[in-house]
């Protein structure tokens, strides 16, 4: 009879809203698998699994305990077991801002890592960068928009969203949400938006917006990142990033500005088939191409005696993948002196080994009405010796590999500088908003406006007793020159300052007190709850066997919600080793040798020169374990054990005798109950007289005084000696008297 198949569900996971994180399900028997799982309310059957075990992806948007109905194996049906509890982070802030992007779920190279969103309820905006084209359309403005961020862990980046808006916008950007750098974006009006984003700097933060058509265009998505590209066949450049100083306002520079631009390029793929060679940045209408100044070459990664060099001239590169004359642009020379960098090989660098390349350019100097919002952008074209050098590589790919975008536009009137406070949950009615005016001629005409344009034509550079929306700000300074910003506000949820434990790390097997505070809080909640001594206190103890991320969710007297979470990480402790067990025997040492720690503690103590060192001196008087506790680099602390075995002296039970017999007389010495023992060695000496020396009960033929030393050793080297001393006595004088006779 075969048994019947099973399944099982486990997890315990705490999530921010819009994650899919899976559970896991086991199976016995063979599959396919078919089961049955439940939130509690909607039965859900998944077909067909193959997978054991299986991750089940799963996205509650509340707190959920998800349990299996029922599984079959397509030949028995089985049972079920177990539960997966899920613990929904609502963020007290929407994500309507770049400040309050929702971080990604961490990736990892390869696998595909997604997060279910909405804009449904998100304030309209004109876009906070305006990246000058997607795919040669306009980005919609205004229009509501949501805010994710990732960090990279690979060059390329493949984007998809499947959303029910009627238009979707993709942007990604790098920088800070003060200084954003846009760097590509993509449009779909069908339902779906697949894209790829490289180049990617591994260990970079990104931006991803997400926006609609219009104010009113709202709806659901699904976000999904797939970061990959380390091999050579997928990319030869590795890790590009960029440094603008200063970062573009709003994503734009007014006129006559000195931007000074450095691109680092982390390493290169290398091979036998390409190496870099040039990279050479191609600018948009609204930079002045003869402004170029201050350009800084990198140092080379060769061995050798080439170098890289900023050259204005056009260079048409001879290998096989040649795209004709490139240039102005920095080039490697191989040749010190010969100055045609195309009739070279490249750099041959290697991942470890950066190129920094820097030069500064101005904007366009006259901004007239008709060149406002003119192209900023700089692509950085990346080129290998197979391009613009010499080599020949027919297969290489580094021809294809991606290059770095930035993207600006060009703003003939300064954009005003915005700042507002937001209103709370406390206080929804407290919110702020003030507009700077960076240039122009004084006095300004300032007027406000809502997504939704209503005017608001105070005059004013402040407004307030504002609650959460979209406020834009137009401004005419006395030129007539016209510039608009815009600020959303939203509801920076509780308005509830909180403060929790910091971060910190414990050994295995000790326990931390989490804390948090604030004003008027009524109820705390805590979570995951299983190494908790309580998660409905502000300061329960905390006892993690592995590094845990606590969250913990508060509720003061108004109502209002505020979050926090504590990371504590468990130490690796060290693995110590006391050194194989020991055998002495009595009266004698051995030296203990401990490794895997920095200190050492023995106990018992009994018995060692020094149980502080790593090495004591040990001479127990009877069979002792000691234990040493190691404490390694981090303070944590093990311990491991070793045995010193006190092996008895050999076995013979008789103590030194004297005995006297009589010349020549043959002896048995009086030992006959003693039986030979294999893995003892027997010696007596002398060996004079004696039938077998190494026996425990030899002969003995006695003719002089004599004294036997017997020495018993064990396989241990411990040995017991005995004597035996034999008096030889003259034999008696015999006189032969005859018969007996009587007489009277």
């Amino acid at each position: 009879m075969v048994a019947p198949p099973s399944a099982t569900i486990s997890g315990e996971v705490v999530m921010l809203l819009g994650y899919i994180i899976p559970a896991t399900i086991t199976f016995t028997g063979s599959p396919p698998y078919t089961f049955t799982y439940t939130d509690g309310v909607t039965p859900v059957t998944v077909s067909n699994i193959t997978q054991n075990p299986y991750l089940l992806p799963l996205s509650p948007t509340n707190n959920t305990i998800y349990t299996l109905v029922e599984m079959n194996n397509n030949s028995c049906e089985g049972t079920v077991s177990g539960s997966a509890s899920y613990i929904v982070i609502i963020p007290t802030e929407t994500n309507d801002l770049c400040q309050n992007a929702l971080p990604f779920p961490d990736l990892t190279i390869g696998v595909e890592s997604c997060v279910n969103g909405t804009t449904n309820g998100a304030l309209a905006e004109l876009p906070f960068i305006n990246q000058s084209s997607c795919g040669n359309q306009n980005v919609p403005t205004p229009a509501v928009d949501v805010w994710y961020t990732f960090t990279a862990v690979a060059n390329i980046a493949d984007i998809s969203l499947t959303f029910d808006m009627d238009t979707a916008v993709v942007a990604i950007y790098e920088g800070t949400c003060e200084g954003l750098i846009g760097r590509y974006c993509d449009i779909s009006y069908d339902g779906t938006l697949n894209t790829t984003f490289a180049p990617a700097d591994p260990g970079a933060t990104y931006f991803i917006q997400v926006s609609g058509g219009s104010p009113t265009d709202q709806g659901n998505f699904t976000l999904c990142v797939d970061n990959y590209g380390e091999s050579i066949d997928e990319i030869c450049i590795f890790g590009q990033s960029l440094t603008a100083i200063p970062s573009p306002v709003l994503g734009t520079y007014g006129p006559n500005q000195a931007v000074t631009f450095c691109l680092t390029v982390d390493g290169y793929n290398a091979n036998a088939v390409d190496w870099l060679h040039g990279i050479v940045p191609e600018f948009g209408s609204g930079w002045d191409v003869s402004t170029i100044t201050g350009t800084i070459s990198p140092p080379t990664c060769e061995s050798g005696n080439g170098y890289w060099a900023w050259y204005n001239t056009m260079i048409n590169g001879t290998g096989d993948n040649s795209p004709g004359p490139v240039g102005p642009g920095f080039f490697f020379e191989k040749t010190p002196g010969e100055n045609n960098p195309a009739n070279n090989f490249g750099d041959s660098g290697d991942d470890g080994c950066p190129w920094t390349f820097c030069f500064t350019i101005s904007t366009v100097a006259s901004c007239p009405p008709g060149v406002d919002g003119d192209n900023l952008t700089v692509e950085f074209q990346n080129y290998s010796d197979s391009e613009s050098g010499s080599w020949n590589a027919p297969t290489s790919i580094c021809p294809e590999d991606p290059n770095f975008v930035f993207k600006a536009r060009l703003s003939c009137c300064p954009i005003p500088q915005m700042v507002g406070v937001f209103p709370s949950c406390a206080s929804p009615t407290s919110g702020t908003v003030t507009a700077t005016p960076s240039g122009g001629t004084a006095p300004f005409e300032i007027k406000w406006s809502t997504g939704d344009s209503v005017v608001i034509n105070n005059g004013n550079s402040v407004i307030d007793s504002l609650s959460e929306g979209f406020y834009i700000v137009t401004i005419t300074d006395n030129s007539g020159c016209v510039s608009e910003a815009s600020f959303t506000l939203i509801n920076n949820g509780s308005g509830l300052p909180i403060t929790a434990t910091e971060d910190a790390a414990i050994c295995p097997g000790d326990e931390i007190q989490l804390q948090v505070t604030g004003d008027d809080i009524v109820e705390y909640l805590w979570y995951p709850s299983s190494s908790l001594n309580n998660n409905t206190i502000a300061n329960p103890i905390a006892t993690p066997t592995t590094s845990t991320e606590y969250f913990v969710i508060v509720t003061d007297d108004n109502g209002c919600t505020a979050y926090e979470q504590v990371l504590i990480a468990v130490l690796d402790p060290p693995t110590p080793y006391a050194g194989p067990n020991k055998q002495i025997c009595p009266g004698s040492s051995t030296v203990l040798n401990a490794s895997g720690g920095v200190s050492y503690a023995w106990s018992p103590t009994t018995g060692l020169s020094n149980p502080n060192i790593a090495n004591p001196v040990a001479n127990p008087t009877q069979t002792t374990v000691y234990t040493v506790t190691a404490t390694g680099v981090n303070g944590c602390t093990a311990t491991s054990q070793v045995s010193v075995v006190v092996v008895p002296e050999p076995f013979f039970p008789l103590e030194d005798i004297d005995t006297t017999v009589c010349t020549g007389q043959t002896v048995q010495f009086p030992l006959s109950d003693i039986n030979f023992i294999s893995n003892y060695n027997y010696q007596w000496l002398p060996t004079t007289g004696l039938s077998n020396p190494n026996i425990p009960n030899p002969i003995a033929t006695i003719t002089d005084d004599i004294t036997y030393t017997i020495i018993v050793n064990n396989n241990y080297g411990c040995q017991t000696i005995r004597t035996i001393t034999i008096d030889v006595q003259a034999e008696p004088l015999s006189v032969n008297l005859g018969a007996d006779t009587l007489i009277c």
